[in-house]
């Protein structure tokens, strides 16, 4: 009886070291799994970290490039604004230049046309100074030749004159002097002549 009992509480022994085993294998494995667990939950939650710096990198990037976008468009606009107003002032600048030439060439046109207008109100007058000349000389030859003559028909008449005065004298002196037959017979002879 005392070897079945011994045998017994042995063998009572023995199935609580396996037991004791049993649940200490147990625990061990649960440990085992809940650090497995916890590391799968770090890893997750790293994961999870990376995923979220990734996307917040993507954002940032997508963030970045629309600024440059906006940045270039920007600089395009300006650009073409300002090429517009180069624009502008070379338009500006060519149709003040324009209006200058024109200007210019109005001026010297009108300046051309009053040249030529004194120049053919010089040549009238000259023409006309030329004419009075002409006319001038036309009368003075006429008068000149008028005062010619006269002057021959006053020389003329002055010889006439003279041969007259000396018939008269001639006359007178026959007059008298009756005594003188010879003067009056030459008288009388002359007119019987």
């Amino acid at each position: 009886g005392a070897a079945a009992a011994a045998a017994a509480a042995a063998a009572a022994a023995e199935e609580e070291r396996r037991r004791a085993r049993e649940v200490e294998r147990e625990a061990k494995q649960r440990d085992a799994e809940r650090a497995e667990a916890e590391r799968a939950s770090r890893r997750a939650h790293a994961q999870a970290e990376e995923e979220e710096a990734k996307k917040d990198a993507t954002l940032a990037q997508l963030e970045a490039a629309r600024k440059l976008e906006a940045a270039q468009t920007e600089l395009k606009e300006k650009a073409r604004r300002q090429a517009e107003e180069s624009r502008q002032r070379a338009e500006a600048a060519a149709e003040a230049r324009r209006a200058l030439e024109q200007e210019k060439r109005r001026h010297a046109e009108a300046e051309q046309r009053q040249a030529e207008q004194r120049a053919s109100q010089a040549r009238a007058e000259r023409e006309a100074l030329e004419a009075q000349l002409a006319a001038a000389k036309t009368r003075a030859e006429e008068e000149r030749a008028e005062a010619e003559e006269a002057l021959h028909s006053a020389a003329l008449a002055r010889r006439e004159e003279v041969r007259q005065r000396r018939e008269l004298a001639l006359l007178k002196a026959a007059v008298r002097k009756p005594s003188d037959e010879a003067v009056l017979r030459r008288a009388g002879s002359t007119n019987a002549g």
